[in-house]
């Protein structure tokens, strides 16, 4: 089993020369959509899924987004959170423990409880101010997979 670190299409790929196309990185209604991404059979604690990109000043819109998702056998554990040029800055901030053993659709920003709806990127990671950064959006598995499936969905936001 290996580590991966893998882009769906709303993902900018460091290697790769063109940009993601606007209408799935980031649509006028602040959506992200996010095409079919495969979790593998033999992808390892700690790989991780690259969704796509929020800036530092977007309210994520809780309760509004889904990932549909494959039965990905044994992976009861799963985390939704930001990196920054792929250094972890909030490993579960969105979703935390995630199981998606069972084909089903899970909300990405589940851990966005109602005394934090609304408020900005920085402010849920607790800084004093805007950074003015851009994050990437990351589902990383805690539990090593034994079967193959897809994550895909849409992921709201919204820009003040």
């Amino acid at each position: 089993m290996a580590v991966v670190t893998k882009y769906a299409a709303s993902a900018n790929d460091p290697s790769a020369s063109a940009l993601p196309p606007a209408v799935l990185a980031e649509a006028r209604d602040r959506t992200i959509h996010v095409p079919a991404v495969a979790i593998t059979s033999g992808d390892s604690i700690g790989s991780k899924y690259v969704l796509g990109r929020i800036g530092s000043g977007d309210v994520p819109r809780a309760g509004s987004a889904s990932l549909k998702h494959g039965a990905v056998t044994s992976v009861n554990s799963a985390d939704i959170g930001l990196y920054k040029d792929g250094t972890v800055v909030n490993a579960n901030l969105f979703a935390a423990a995630l199981d998606i053993s069972s084909a089903g659709t899970k909300d990405p920003f589940a851990a966005i409880v109602v005394g934090t709806v609304g408020k900005r990127i920085w402010e849920l990671l607790g800084l004093a101010n805007d950074p003015g950064k851009i994050y990437d959006i990351v589902l990383t598995i805690n539990v090593a997979a034994t079967a193959t499936a897809s994550v895909g969905g849409h992921i709201n936001y919204s820009k003040k």
